[in-house]
């Protein structure tokens, strides 16, 4: 049987006040609840909602939602993770790496033609900086509801990964001045490098965002939660 909408909200009543953190599991696990409490009902046309509710409830065990909210949790990590690996490895797919290979040789003749690293370095990070300021201001505003999920928590989290990158290169490149032991190519083509392997994680993130979002409007649209957050 079909839950009308009336069920909807109380079975989101019911999950809400068991004080879950992120909104997307909250409507996870509204999903998987509202899945089986129709099923129940549909096997046994006397249960009432209450009944189908309780005994939903009560399969968890004694610790109820909770464990499921840590499962949920970990399995959107682990999905999260997977997908990045999948998106991330897409890109090196033999029609872009034409693409790839060319951008790395003319970072390089960039910085061949500009030949000084402190410069070079510091241009980089005002570009990767404003990057960050304009992107975040965009989801700011676009996705503000959805800031509070989890997903969009975890693809912050990979943000720290560009960071981490560029961070790398510019101790052992710069402040270490191992530029210096190599030649002036050489040094160009490690960072056009490690730059088109920054920019390629900033797609791959920005590209788990809209995946997430998209999933996360399609369980709104469905259960209507976060639009009341």
């Amino acid at each position: 049987m079909k839950l009308t909408a009336d069920q909807i909200t109380e079975i989101k009543a019911f999950i809400s006040k068991r004080g879950f953190t992120y909104p997307d599991v909250q409507l996870e696990i509204i999903d998987h609840v509202a899945s089986r409490v129709e099923e129940l009902m549909s096997n046994d046309h006397t249960l009432t909602l209450h009944q189908a509710i309780s005994i939903t409830h009560g399969e968890f065990g004694i610790m109820g939602f909770s464990v499921f909210e840590d499962s949920m949790i970990s399995s959107l990590q682990k999905r999260f993770f997977k997908l990045f690996i999948s998106i991330f490895s897409s890109y090196f797919h033999w029609k872009y790496l034409p693409a790839i290979a060319a951008s790395v040789y003319l970072i390089d003749r960039f910085y061949v033609a500009i030949n000084n690293p402190g410069y070079f370095v510091a241009g980089v990070f005002m570009a990767l900086l404003i990057t960050l300021v304009a992107t975040g201001i965009t989801y700011e505003v676009k996705y503000k509801k959805y800031n509070k999920m989890l997903t969009m928590r975890m693809g912050n989290s990979y943000v720290v990964i560009c960071a981490v990158i560029y961070n790398l290169w510019n101790i052992t490149l710069n402040q270490f001045k191992l530029y210096q032991k190599l030649s002036v190519s050489t040094a160009g083509l490690i960072f056009g490098v490690l730059i088109v392997l920054i920019i390629l994680l900033f797609l791959v993130v920005d590209k788990l965002r809209k995946i997430t979002i998209s999933n996360c409007i399609e369980l709104d649209e469905k259960y209507n939660l976060l639009s009341s957050l």
